[in-house]
């Protein structure tokens, strides 16, 4: 038998040797770029991309086609995007019909911001390194479960550091009342935009308007959160963009484990 790292290849796993030591001499030990969590970018390339994605957004973002969305970001004149052959096509379509009109992403990084808005095509994108201080953002269908740029980042200190408002109890009191208004509420309380992750939570339930809660007591907002999380099957997180900015984000139970699972002990790149 032969160890690898953490893996022990026996005989018969010897084409998977193969394969292993092919990879890693073509694209070394991070692996291929699309399937390790830097994208195949050296900790150089990395910072140079973020700080090309570190530009703010300048308003609301309107959602038609996820092509004219992407092109209304202005990203910077070095960065070129390519929608892969799986997405072009749906690049050109129309808005989902769980999708809302517009985002409101003003002051949000471009990096953030892009995921934000491809999130609700279902799609997402990570970066390919060119010449010089060059890349392109290769656009793909995919979700938090795949290897993809993040929306948003896990917060530099822990949630009830940065929110103060996270952990303290408030007087809820509400029957059936629609999540959707309830998530805002808890937005407001704690002063920070709320954007949804529409196309996914439709995808594994229902909109978050068609949610009904009941519920009273004193509660924190976390608290209000984790129990709409736990009846509906959705996630809610704290998150950061690429210069520190915080937002709440909604999205499906699944989509929040895979980001949890993945960017746990990842903090805002600096």
């Amino acid at each position: 038998a032969v160890t690898l790292g953490t893996k022990t290849y026996a005989a018969a796993d010897m084409k998977e040797l193969g394969r292993f030591l092919d990879d890693l001499r073509t694209h070394g030990p991070g692996g291929a770029p699309a399937g390790n969590p830097r994208w195949g970018l050296s900790e150089e390339q990395f910072q140079s991309f973020v700080k090309l994605v570190s530009e703010p957004v300048e308003g609301d973002v309107a959602l038609g086609s996820a092509a004219a969305a992407v092109s209304s970001l202005k990203l910077p004149d070095s960065l070129t995007v390519v929608f892969a052959d799986a997405a072009f096509q749906a690049s050109l379509q129309p808005r989902p019909t769980s999708a809302p009109d517009s985002l409101n992403l003003g002051g949000l990084t471009k990096g953030t911001a892009l995921a934000l808005v491809l999130a609700q095509y279902g799609m997402g994108f990570r970066p390919v390194p060119g010449r010089g201080d060059r890349y392109s953002v290769e656009i793909v269908p995919g979700d938090e479960g795949s290897n993809l740029w993040p929306a948003g980042w896990k917060t530099a200190e822990s949630t009830a550091d940065v929110v103060p408002a996270w952990l303290k109890s408030i007087p809820f009191d509400v029957e059936d009342a629609d999540v959707a208004s309830i998530a805002q509420a808890v937005a407001d309380k704690l002063e920070l935009p709320l954007i949804v992750s529409s196309q996914s939570i439709q995808r594994d339930g229902k909109p978050l308007e068609d949610l009904v809660y009941s519920r009273s007591g004193k509660l924190s907002p976390f608290g209000i959160l984790r129990g709409l999380s736990d009846k509906f099957e959705l996630g809610f997180d704290v998150r950061a963009d690429e210069a520190g900015k915080l937002f709440l984000w909604a999205t499906s139970s699944r989509d929040a484990a895979a980001f949890n699972k993945r960017f746990a002990h990842i903090r805002p790149p600096k």
